[in-house]
């Protein structure tokens, strides 16, 4: 398999929230320093308004520090996902087969990700990665799943977003922004899990988006009998990325 370098000219979300995170944790320090400074010398009353918007400044940086710290761990982990799925794929796909990871989009003024779309000889493919533990409950085409630790099955289901309707939501937008471009193709979709970490159930019953362990891509892309030529694989390439 061919990977191909996409890079938008902005920097991706994970550097962003960063680069982000160590400019609040700057700014906490700054103003702790200061709030203690006050306090030692003096200057400035408990109660006094100074010292009131010094720990107001102070409360407000502690919650985006963790507001930031919660998002990065999120998406750390969905990285990883996505980089469990890209190894899996290299490992297991010829030359003749293209991948680009984190593919965005601009549709009606919102912004959209494919974490990895898959062209060649067989069709195209995009994929969604996802980097979940335990036990999830697929109930296709509701709202949202449900899942519990895999050591305790018997503890309260949470509920979370379907990622079939984050892929389908994907998937719409994405044909309505490149009409002209993709009228005649079948695109096919799945949503895709590590299989070490997690027990995937219901999911036989799917009849829309496929849901697939990070194992069995290979095999379902490869299961495709349609036939691109080399010259419609790179068309497809150049409208994504716009290069040769």
């Amino acid at each position: 398999m061919i990977e191909i370098n996409y890079e938008k000219s902005e920097r991706s979300i994970l550097v962003k929230k960063k680069a982000q995170l160590e400019k609040y944790n700057q700014k906490h320090r700054k103003v702790k320093r200061n709030l203690y400074v006050a306090y030692i010398k003096k200057f400035l009353p408990f109660n006094s308004p100074n010292t009131k918007q010094l720990r107001a400044s102070l409360r407000k940086v502690e919650k985006n520090i963790d507001r930031l710290t919660k998002e990065l761990i999120a998406l750390e982990k969905g990285a990883y996902g996505e980089k469990l799925v890209t190894d899996t794929l290299k490992e297991s796909l010829n030359d003749q087969f293209y991948l680009i990871s984190n593919y965005t989009f601009q549709h009606n003024g919102t912004s959209y990700e494919i974490d990895h779309i898959v062209i060649g000889p067989t069709g195209i493919f995009f994929l969604e990665a996802k980097n979940l533990n335990g036990r999830i409950f697929v109930f296709d085409e509701e709202s949202k799943w449900l899942k519990t630790p895999l050591n305790n099955p018997d503890a309260l289901k949470v509920p979370f977003k379907n990622p079939q309707f984050q892929l389908s939501k994907a998937r719409d937008a994405f044909f309505k922004s490149h009409s002209s471009e993709v009228l005649d193709t079948s695109v096919n979709f799945a949503v895709v899990f590590p299989r070490n970490s997690c027990l995937l159930l219901g999911r036989e019953q799917t009849s829309t988006i496929p849901v697939l362990y990070n194992d069995e891509v290979s095999e379902y892309i490869q299961s495709y009998k349609e036939s691109l030529s080399t010259s419609y694989i790179k068309y497809w390439i150049k409208m994504l990325i716009g290069s040769d």
